[in-house]
């Protein structure tokens, strides 16, 4: 179970990628829309671009592997989850309105760092056709550069 304070950071001002991988154990990367926490903070919900990440989304429904990297741009701060995907659904229209607040973040956050919002939307394009992924963390690590880089957290509240 995800502890608040982790659950609070990955929903908004962040950056997300998902990595998978293929039969062969070949890397997979994929550019993530926005996350949902579940209630009892037992499941994560990531959104991805059908189109622009369907290896990704092949990769997922064949083994069910996933690490979603999440980093704050402004800080570095960054987590890793990893775990197992649990159901790849058709988003809600609740999970299309999380999307667009975690795009209005994401551009929010990028442009305290001087980027215009069409750079932003453009990272997060593919929103139209996005799939929902259900997973369970079984992991959560420290990836925040320093000397912490790559510690496992404690995941209980």
């Amino acid at each position: 179970m995800l502890n608040e304070q982790c659950a609070n950071f990955i929903q908004r001002y962040t950056s997300m990628s998902v990595a998978a991988r293929d039969a062969h154990n070949r890397p997979v990367v994929g550019r993530a829309l926005g996350c949902r926490v579940s209630a009892d903070r037992r499941k994560l919900t990531v959104f991805l671009s059908g189109s622009r990440e369907a290896l990704a989304l092949e990769c997922l429904r064949e083994n069910g592997a996933i690490a979603l990297t999440v980093t704050r741009p402004t800080t570095n701060e960054t987590l890793q989850f990893k775990g197992t995907v649990r159901d790849i659904l058709t988003p809600s229209d609740a999970d299309r309105a999380e999307i667009a607040a975690y795009r209005q973040s994401f551009v929010e956050e990028l442009a305290t760092m001087g980027y215009e919002p069409g750079f932003s939307d453009a990272v997060l394009a593919g929103s139209e056709d996005s799939m929902a992924v259900v997973f369970e963390p079984s992991a959560i690590y420290d990836q925040t550069p320093g000397p912490k880089a790559g510690a496992k957290l404690e995941t209980r509240p």
